[in-house]
């Protein structure tokens, strides 16, 4: 459920990273650059989540309600768990925060979703 929208906040920390996996799962995209690999990576995990219809948090049943009551202690438990601190970028409370509301109804659907849209 938040793999896809991680990737997207992580992308300008991890291009490289990112072209790698590109590179193995796009081996004849060759021509393209680290940056245009990274984005290829993202939009082939968006879509792979797509076809396997993993849901986001609405969907999947989470009260929206609920959700916005829990969310700043969700926030400090991922800090607590040392979990953010393995990510290439580091997320602060108020960006876990964040990625929390866009993954609520963070749709799969390919390419229309952005962090900087």
């Amino acid at each position: 459920m938040l793999l896809p929208a991680v990737l997207e906040y992580t992308k300008e920390s991890a291009i490289e990273k990112l072209a790698t996996i590109g590179r193995l799962i796009s081996p004849e995209s060759t021509s393209l650059t680290d940056e245009e690999l990274a984005d290829l990576t993202i939009y082939d995990i968006k879509n792979l989540c797509h076809d396997l219809n993993i849901p986001n948090m609405k969907t999947w049943g989470i009260d929206e309600q609920k959700f916005q009551e829990v969310i700043e202690k969700m926030a400090t438990d991922a800090i607590a768990s040392g979990s953010p601190a393995n990510n290439p970028k580091v997320p602060s409370k108020q960006e876990i925060i964040n990625l929390y509301h866009y993954c609520y109804d963070y749709e799969f659907s390919r390419d229309t979703n952005s962090l900087t849209s």
